[in-house]
């Protein structure tokens, strides 16, 4: 063998080692992809094999607790995206309090995105792109009957679901709300496909819509701006215009426009926004604020459980979303509740406390400094005073004053 004969083929198995290295590399990155666990369910309704992928927040093993289960259409393409915005909005430790509650992310992969997402089977002349297409209410049983019921049999869950999708599994994910509203907490629907066969989706809200029997239910659904067409049609000229008058007095519709996104960008942002969306989307009322009996702190839990609390203390839960309110920039918001809580605690230093932080947040120090004397002489008086809170609201009281003077001599 001649010396140039000999390099040639160790040229060539050097390629092969490296190319061999390359696949086994790929397979082993192909395996782990995923931000989560994958697993299979046997699926005897559907009579095939479903692939999930399963993510469980941070410390699931290590405490008792019950998580909130967000089921996530194509799974395989919006897993690692809606498992990082979850883990940043629900356990950032920049964040002073979670904007989400923990969530367990289930992403589930279809077999036919086509048939199972589609609530109708399409018409001769359109038959041809969707042969497979009108499998939507067997789908729902499976989720119903079969894969939540496994969830829940194997996962610490409680009973707040989130069902998401995108482009079909957005109008899966409306159809699901339309038809059976009270198997999901709250809905996402990413650019929902809502042209499908000649807007079938959009006439079924304008009915219910006619009927007073559209369903009370957290609904978000995100349109990238860029989008056009049907897509742009169907959604932002049809179906939001009704969804918007339906809901002009309550806030558990929300539309967002995802800027500078077209359908196949849209996603990533949409699922970001949209989490956000779903739990920042309550109110105090002026109604309910006017209510001085037990029916407001039933509220109050109810909503901030809604949006993540986990105790069971209605007094606590005024707090949480005052707190919550604050991080969304919800000012006024939060000095209602805290002029609630004040007025129904007028014993209470802290109650007042809190009231002139909130005054000082608008920059309205007149009041704040109010408040904050209030606090004091309201501490002062009481039967066991507490020297520390005297204090405190002493030296707010302090900075606060001086403050003031600085401004007025500006």
């Amino acid at each position: 063998m001649t010396k140039k004969l000999r390099k040639i083929l160790k040229i060539l198995l050097m390629s092969s080692i490296i190319i061999h290295s390359g696949i086994l590399n790929t397979q082993d990155k192909s395996e782990n992809k995923y931000l989560g666990k994958v697993t299979t369910l046997k699926s005897s309704l559907l009579e095939e094999d479903i692939k999930l992928i399963i993510y469980l927040p941070e410390n699931y093993h290590s405490s008792k607790k019950e998580y909130p289960v967000f089921y996530l259409l194509d799974g395989e393409f919006f897993i690692n995206q809606a498992t990082a915005a979850v883990q940043f909005l629900s356990n950032c430790p920049y964040i002073r309090q979670n904007l989400i509650p923990e969530l367990i992310v289930i992403g589930i992969v279809s077999n036919d995105r086509n048939r199972d997402f589609t609530p109708t089977h399409m018409p001769v002349y359109e038959a041809f792109r969707f042969p497979t297409s009108g499998g939507a209410n067997k789908f729902f049983n499976f989720l119903k009957k079969e894969l939540m019921p496994f969830i829940e049999k194997e996962y610490r869950t409680k009973p707040h679901k989130v069902l998401a999708g995108w482009s079909l599994g957005g109008l899966f994910t409306i159809h699901t709300y339309l038809n059976h509203p009270d198997d999901f907490s709250a809905y996402l629907a990413i650019s929902p496909s809502l042209w499908w066969d000649n807007q079938i989706a959009v006439k079924q809200t304008e009915s219910l819509i006619a009927s007073n029997k559209l369903p009370d239910k957290k609904l978000t659904v995100t349109l990238g701006s860029l989008e056009r067409g049907d897509m742009e049609n169907s959604v932002k000229y049809s179906f939001l215009p009704l969804m918007m008058n339906a809901f002009s007095k309550n806030k558990q519709f929300r539309y967002l426009e995802v800027r500078n996104e077209g359908h196949n960008t849209a996603p990533f942002l949409g699922l970001y926004e949209g989490l956000k969306s779903l739990y920042y989307n309550w109110s105090f009322t002026p109604d309910i604020l006017s209510d001085n009996s037990d029916n407001v702190d039933t509220y109050s839990l109810k909503l901030a459980k809604e949006n993540g609390y986990e105790g069971n203390d209605a007094a606590e839960s005024y707090e949480f979303l005052m707190n919550l309110a604050v991080l969304q920039g919800k000012y006024d918001e939060s000095l209602k509740i805290a002029e609630y809580l004040a007025k129904k605690n007028p014993k209470s230093s802290y109650a007042l406390f809190n009231l002139g932080i909130m005054y000082y947040r608008i920059e309205d120090l007149e009041s704040a400094i109010s408040c904050f004397k209030k606090a004091i002489q309201t501490e002062e008086v009481n039967s066991n005073p507490k020297q520390n809170r005297i204090e405190m609201y002493k030296k707010v009281l302090h900075d606060v004053e001086e403050e003031a003077k600085k401004r007025g001599n500006k």
